[in-house]
């Protein structure tokens, strides 16, 4: 069946100023109608092909309203019944979904037919299911927020609209609708899309299209930027209402890895860390170095001879080190800082602050007992958390510290600084990484800052801090520096 001509001869769509006329596609529209067309020979196969499809897109270019119309032309033509169902993120849009998808529907048949009376009744509307009056079809829309994702029976098309705005509810979490929901389907044959504009990282969206852009699932990964539907003037004129500049980004990217970068909870947005890329200061991230398990003295034996050899390779250079210790699930990971020579500091390992909390109480004593540096054990209390982080708001927000990224090492970090979620809870920030993310490399690099800190001071400082514990007097003296106050509030 050639979908395409089909619905651009039988269809009729409502444009964003309510006019309706015949559903002609736009050009985003026909580029993935020819990659559905060649890819899975949909036009010969139909619903027989195994179509699983995620589609990482910039807003309004089309995408359900298209994938709408196959279905509608789908279930219009099939001998047999079949069932569909379609999930929303708002209650808005499920509303919006159905009108139009009966609109297509209503319209193939007044034109075949020439009937226009509305009393005609070719589907039948039962609320949120609607069914085909001549062959039993069936299509359900719902929302995300309702127990969607438990509807039983055999599906042969399904569509996830907006994906990465499901919520995880103690209803149901957006992981439990996304997969349950397909399991619906054949495994060797159907429809599955998952389409969405980005909403940052750690949510369940984000880690499907990652898994499909390397090839480890299924599912064909399609990004579509700003460019291949808007022009340049659009563009402006999108970017010039926009009051948060980073979430541009998100709402309208130009590559797939721009798309995740803003998130209106972040703590820092993409755009901001990724200007300490390649910069050009004396103080770098120099690495990391990553330990799973739970033996702390072979880690620290481990650590220890990096740090050591550190010294020996470059031993006119400072360095600071922050060490976030593993509990249960996660990994212990090093973050290094490296201050190249300036002719002032007498060289090597000028101090270690070593996450101290439970578990990783050991760690302190250890290095303490087994080398020669500074060790600065921390316990990270919600007081500890929101110093560590508003002093890494500072450094990101000044640009203290150049960042490398080119490693698998440098990836994993990134995309955990992009992820961390940060809330005000009674004055203190409080920053985590979301569920089923992991925090260690950004723990692990605020650690490291405190220790650089604990040293030489804030930037707006003369003074050296004695320990961690003046670092709140510091604090308070903010005010010296208007930039530096505003990256603190």
């Amino acid at each position: 069946m050639k979908y395409r001509q089909f619905i651009e001869d039988n269809f009729i769509i409502d444009t964003p100023s309510g006019e309706l006329v015949p559903f002609i596609f736009n050009k985003v529209q026909r580029k993935y109608y020819g990659e559905l067309a060649h890819d899975y020979r949909i036009e010969k196969r139909g619903i027989s092909a195994p179509v699983r499809e995620i589609v990482l897109k910039a807003r309004r270019e089309g995408f359900t309203s298209l994938i709408l119309a196959l279905f509608a032309a789908d279930d219009i033509l099939q001998n047999k019944p079949t069932e569909t169902e379609v999930i929303s993120y708002k209650d808005e849009a499920t509303k919006q979904f159905r009108k139009r998808y009966k609109r297509f529907i209503t319209s193939y048949f007044a034109k075949r037919w020439h009937l226009y009376d509305d009393k005609v009744i070719f589907v039948v509307d039962n609320g949120p299911e609607l069914k085909l009056r001549h062959n039993g079809a069936r299509f359900f829309c719902g929302t995300a927020s309702a127990r969607v994702g438990e509807r039983g029976g055999t599906l042969q098309k399904l569509l996830f609209s907006e994906a990465a705005y499901y919520p995880d509810s103690d209803i149901m979490t957006a992981k439990e609708i996304l997969e349950g929901t397909a399991r619906q389907v054949d495994i060797k044959g159907g429809w599955v899309f998952t389409e969405s504009t980005a909403n940052g990282l750690g949510n369940h969206f984000a880690d499907m299209w990652k898994l499909a852009q390397n090839k480890q699932s299924r599912y064909r990964a399609r990004f579509y930027n700003w460019r291949e539907f808007y022009t340049l003037d659009d563009y402006k004129i999108i970017c010039s209402e926009f009051t948060d500049k980073d979430m541009i980004k998100q709402e309208y990217p130009d590559t797939s890895e721009e798309a995740f970068l803003s998130s209106s909870t972040a703590f820092v947005s993409g755009g901001a860390l990724s200007q300490l890329v390649g910069a050009d200061v004396k103080k770098k991230l120099y690495g990391w170095v990553e330990l799973g398990g739970v033996n702390y003295i072979e880690q620290a034996e481990i650590l220890k001879h990096y740090l050591m050899n550190l010294e020996t390779d470059m031993p006119h250079d400072n360095f600071y080190a922050g060490i976030d210790v593993a509990k249960v699930k996660d990994k212990t990971v090093l973050t290094v800082l490296r201050e190249e020579f300036s002719g002032l500091h007498r060289g090597g390992v000028q101090a270690i602050a070593i996450d101290s909390t439970g578990i990783g109480d050991f760690l302190p004593d250890w290095f303490e007992q087994n080398t020669r540096w500074y060790v600065i054990p921390v316990k990270i209390t919600a007081t500890q958390n929101d110093l560590m982080y508003r002093t890494l708001q500072a450094v990101i927000a000044n640009r203290g510290t150049g960042v490398e990224i080119d490693s698998p090492e440098g990836k994993e970090f990134f995309e955990q600084m992009i992820s961390l979620k940060m809330e005000r809870k009674g004055g203190l920030m409080k920053v985590e990484a979301p569920e089923n993310r992991h925090d260690d490399y950004a723990d692990s690099w605020a650690l490291a800052e405190l220790a650089y800190v604990d040293i030489n001071g804030l930037p707006i400082s003369k003074e050296r801090p004695r320990s961690v514990s003046v670092i709140n007097e510091l604090l308070d003296a903010i005010p010296k520096s208007e930039l530096a106050r505003e990256s603190f509030e």
